[in-house]
């Protein structure tokens, strides 16, 4: 990543990702939210991201452990035909 203030695109869609990850520095949460704040296209990112990562963190609990064998079935009939 560049020292500067302003970060590339590329840099700031990886801090995006990362954000949902981890904690970022107060250095790279600064860099994010100026980048964010003049680019758009980056800003939508971040924004879709987010609904990405809320919807796929209620799936934890709605899918099973194991496929039933009857699941299994139907699918290899599926992929058979």
């Amino acid at each position: 990543m560049k020292k500067g203030m302003m970060i590339s695109c590329e840099d700031a869609t990886g801090l995006v990702i990362r954000k949902s990850e981890e904690k970022l520095s107060l250095k790279d949460k600064f860099r994010l939210m100026f980048h964010l704040a003049m680019c758009k296209f980056c800003s939508m990112f971040a924004k879709q991201n987010k609904i990405i990562d809320t919807m796929v963190s209620g799936l934890d609990d709605k899918v099973p452990e194991k496929m039933p064998e009857s699941a299994k079935q139907k699918i290899l009939h599926e992929i058979s035909k």
